[in-house]
């Protein structure tokens, strides 16, 4: 059960997913020397979450995805305290921004974003309380285009940046911080690579093997479609997302189901026979947010799912799909609702360590 200065921590880190510290910008240059300003191109065809998924690394465990949503005020929410179940879901796609979120969330507020998604690996413990650190990249697609906003960025944001850093022919700002009141030190790579697409990474390599998928290069889809989750997600929702466990990771990562149970650091759970997960969340269509579970013994996650000691606050409501998948459906209309988006992303492997 959380105890109230456990909720009091993850509520103050809810606003850390918007408030500072956490994102950044930078205008991009492509290698023939294109800028983003008033002569640019016209842009090409809309992004969309199959084109994004092109461009992840093959590696990439988990994808979240959100659409159709605004970029809070900063200031609103630090005199109001006020985080919307909206802001909630859309921040967990946004998880890259630690580090570099202050220099961005002025300049850019109010501003609709049609996508957001997701790609990260490799999460890993750390000294401290705090989100766990990873690699990967968040991709911002938004409304319009935003070319005199971005240069106007790049000219004010540059003097607070570690440096500009040139990655397969685009110019990235580098924050670095110190974040959480630990050792872990959050790097974050910033920048547009077309009018209306803001990246931000984590990782230089991660980073990188996006660059160069986006300029043409070829290569193995990260989460193909033949993996059993798609079958099990709608990607149709305004939030979905989905895992799909990483057994490498399993020495490094307490969000892992194949993380070792003695250890001091607890996961949500243990199941050797774990697959991967997917969530779906439509309230545009009124529709609950659902957690599905694969596994070759499903129901060694039933208990997690139920959210245990917290579960009554969510109308938690589980069933077994068929012989490899349990779901779990929630209300979220409780007072605290808005805590379940903190299990749903240790969940995703953004756990906050307490």
């Amino acid at each position: 059960m959380l105890t109230r200065k456990a909720k009091t921590m993850l509520k103050r880190a809810l606003g850390r997913a918007f408030l500072p510290p956490c994102w950044a910008i930078l205008l991009a240059a492509g290698a023939a020397g294109q800028t983003v300003g008033a002569d640019q191109k016209p842009l090409p065809r809309p992004l969309d979450a199959q084109q994004i998924l092109s461009w992840l690394p093959p590696d990439t465990e988990t994808v979240i995805v959100a659409r159709d949503f605004t970029l809070p005020d900063p200031a609103v929410l630090e005199k109001t305290k006020l985080y919307s179940l909206e802001l909630a879901f859309s921040g967990l796609a946004l998880s890259t921004w630690e580090g570099a979120y202050k220099s961005l969330a002025s300049h850019f507020k109010n501003q609709k974003i049609s996508l957001a998604m997701e790609g990260s690996r490799k999460f890993r413990a750390h000294q401290g309380f705090g989100l766990m650190p990873f690699e990967g990249c968040s991709f911002i697609v938004f409304a319009e285009q935003l070319s005199d906003r971005a240069d106007q960025y790049l000219k004010a944001a540059s003097n607070a940046a570690l440096r500009i850093e040139e990655i397969e022919g685009h110019n990235f700002l580098v924050f670095q911080n110190r974040l959480w009141g630990d050792t872990a030190l959050w790097t974050a790579f910033v920048g547009f690579v077309r009018p209306d697409l803001l990246l931000v990474a984590t990782d230089m390599g991660y980073l990188r093997e996006v660059l160069s998928r986006i300029a043409g290069k070829n290569g193995v889809r990260a989460l193909p479609d033949t993996l059993a989750e798609w079958g099990y997600v709608d990607t149709d929702a305004q939030f979905w997302g989905l895992r799909h466990f990483d057994r490498s990771g399993r020495d490094q990562d307490p969000s892992s189901p194949f993380w070792d149970p003695s250890k001091v650091v607890q996961s949500p759970w243990s199941d050797e026979q774990a697959v991967g997960l997917t969530f779906s969340y439509d309230p545009l269509n009124a529709k609950r947010p659902t957690i599905t579970y694969l596994s070759g013994n499903p129901s060694a996650g039933k208990e997690t799912l139920s959210l245990r000691h917290d579960g009554s606050k969510f109308g938690v409501s589980v069933r077994e799909l068929d012989a490899r998948a349990f779901v779990a459906s929630y209300n979220l209309e409780h007072p605290e609702g808005i805590l379940f988006t903190f299990y749903l992303g240790a969940f995703l492997g953004h756990m906050i360590l307490l």
